[in-house]
């Protein structure tokens, strides 16, 4: 789970979150956290899943890609009835969008966003039908933890994945819990 991977390595926001989760009802208490909330946009910004949304072209098109100045780098062409395959995970980390997008900062969302524009659980009439399940499993159980541990990722470092098409770390990471 990549928001309390991302949590081991920054203890200052356990300590944030544990003062605004310590007590109350589990699951109002997480989700009224702004910091947890933020840790798990955050994570989930960071390591989606990549999903495949494959498009025929309705015209003609030019697909450009660019450097953080704005330098084009790539250019392609489509032509009308041609597949495109885009991948919207991939805005998550866009450097036009996000100043040090494959850092975990979760500041940069002083509001929680509605819409997460990267699309983590698909959207259309193929959204996951779980995705509200998920994220409430996934802050009752930070808020779990986070009451009753203090903890470490090992490594230290920031995760790397095999790839951007899957959320497997590339290296093993261990948890160190320590009792509040």
């Amino acid at each position: 789970m990549a928001s309390v991977l991302a949590l081991g390595r920054h203890p200052e926001y356990q300590e944030a979150i544990y003062r605004e989760v310590a007590e109350g009802d589990l699951l109002e208490v997480a989700e009224a956290s702004k910091t947890l909330q933020r840790i798990f946009v955050e994570s989930i910004r960071l390591f989606s899943a990549s999903i495949v949304i494959p498009r025929r072209a309705a015209t003609d098109l030019v697909c450009r890609g660019k450097d953080p100045q704005g330098n084009v780098v790539f250019e392609r062409r489509f032509k009308r009835n041609e597949i495109l395959a885009p991948s919207p995970p991939f805005a998550g980390r866009d450097p036009s969008r996000f100043e040090d997008a494959d850092k975990f900062q979760p500041q940069r969302f002083p509001e929680i966003p509605k819409v997460l524009d990267w699309i983590p659980f698909g959207d259309g009439p193929h959204t996951c039908p779980g995705q509200w399940l998920a994220k409430s499993e996934i802050l009752i159980f930070t808020t779990l933890l986070i009451r009753r541990y203090r903890f470490s990722s090992l490594p230290v470092q920031e995760p790397r994945q095999h790839a951007y098409m899957t959320i497997k770390l590339a290296e093993e990471t261990s948890l160190l819990l320590t009792k509040r």
